[in-house]
């Protein structure tokens, strides 16, 4: 049993893992972080996790929690995979990994040195559809690829002026 714990309360928690560890066997998510642990437990009471904690230390700190995914804003990515691998973790970390190719790298050597895996949710990988593609493209069966356009949409979602997606770090 793999039990991972979340850093965050994300929207995306929900479809990005709640979702594919409820279809997994030997998955469970059975903790959730957040800032404040009112947060966290509000969280946790609606989506049946069992565990809440009120600082993402603390669920570092948790020795039942095997790996964490990390559901904040994009300029904490780097900080804390590396904190949750120094605290003996494994890491899915949401997309982008880090800020930059020279830190993600940085993240993937130190994650390699520590023996935790480390991947980002790059979901899109797993669809049918772009495995499908892949096998036809892989099978030959259009002769030899020089090139390949696509083209992956996705609905518009609005975005309130004050969504951490629009600021800075």
């Amino acid at each position: 049993m793999i039990r991972f714990g979340v850093l965050g309360t994300a929207r995306v928690v929900p479809y990005g893992l709640l979702a594919p560890a409820e279809e997994t066997p030997g998955v469970e998510v059975s903790g959730i972080a957040s800032r404040t642990l009112q947060k966290a437990d509000e969280f946790a009471a609606r989506h049946g996790i069992q565990r809440s904690f009120g600082s993402y230390e603390a669920l570092l700190e948790s020795a039942d929690i095997d790996a964490v995914y990390i559901a904040l804003p994009p300029a904490l990515h780097y900080e804390w995979a590396r904190r949750a691998i120094e605290a003996g973790k494994h890491v899915l970390c949401e997309k982008p990994l880090a800020e930059n190719a020279q830190l993600a790298q940085e993240l993937m050597l130190f994650a390699r040195q520590h023996g935790r895996v480390l991947v980002e949710a790059m979901h899109i990988r797993h669809l049918d559809r772009l495995r499908r593609q892949r096998e036809l493209v892989a099978g030959g069966e259009f002769g030899r690829m020089l090139r390949i356009e696509s083209c992956l949409r996705t609905p518009y979602m609005r975005m309130a002026k004050d969504d951490f997606r629009y600021a800075s770090k």
